[in-house]
């Protein structure tokens, strides 16, 4: 007798699977992500495809199949509708979606990642500004979920304390590299400014939530997003779809 799981759920991606069914791809808080057929989820009489939308958490009754979980069940919890009414909020959320289906693995259930995510959600819903540096401190703070978390307050050559500015950031040995070790090192350095040092470390220990109320120049959220985005390609070892939109 196969098992029945419900579970809260956010939709990360779907796509088709046979000429009346979709395969969607589950964030869920119990399971952690899971791929999962919806049965007849194309037919215009399906009761259970209106739940499964992007930008909405619903609760759903998964039971596993022998390649995939089946979706048998789902019912409303919540749906972000400034997210749906808003082009520049589909982004960033798109792009957090992207980065937790590149970053996490299938059928590790992981409860601090998924709260995460419905904070991101929540955090892009309700703001108007500041979206890109939300989105961009969710991915940074989900990548130190899953134990990549950079060395920033000592330099990673010499292991000096970084104190002052004039440091960059090394995507390929994770962290830190002070001035005078910058020159020695052979692979592609990003300058990095002190108040960026400082967000990356509050992020880091959770001092500071996702960025929603802090306002940073411009020219400072650009450089803090660069190394956010850097440090993901180097992780899937690929160009994210939703990149294009940043840059």
């Amino acid at each position: 007798m196969s098992l029945i799981y419900h579970t809260q759920a956010i939709v990360l991606k779907k796509q088709d699977f046979g000429e009346y069914n979709n395969l969607y791809v589950l964030y869920t808080r119990d399971l952690g992500k899971v791929p999962a057929v919806c049965r007849g989820s194309k037919k215009i009489t399906s009761k259970l495809a209106g739940h499964l939308e992007p930008f909405a958490v619903c609760d759903a009754v998964l039971v596993k199949g022998k390649n995939f979980f089946q979706i048998i069940g789902t019912s409303h919890a919540r749906t972000f509708n400034k997210i749906l009414l808003n082009y520049q909020k589909i982004l960033y959320a798109s792009f957090c979606f992207e980065v937790t289906d590149n970053l996490i693995k299938e059928f590790e259930k992981d409860e601090r990642a998924y709260n995460l995510l419905l904070t991101a959600l929540e955090a892009i819903d309700k703001n108007d500004t500041n979206l890109s540096v939300i989105s961009h401190s969710f991915a940074f703070q989900l990548i130190h979920f899953l134990g990549f978390t950079p060395q920033t307050h000592t330099c990673i050559r010499c292991n000096k304390d970084i104190t002052k500015e004039g440091n960059s950031y090394c995507v390929y040995e994770g962290g830190i590299v002070c001035e005078i070790c910058s020159p020695k090192v052979e692979k592609e350095l990003i300058k990095i400014c002190s108040d960026n040092i400082n967000i990356l470390r509050l992020l880091s220990e959770f001092k500071m939530p996702l960025i929603d109320s802090i306002k940073i120049s411009e020219d400072i959220a650009g450089e803090f997003e660069y190394i956010v985005r850097s440090i993901i390609q180097y992780y899937v070892e690929k160009n994210l779809r939703t990149e294009k939109f940043f840059i």
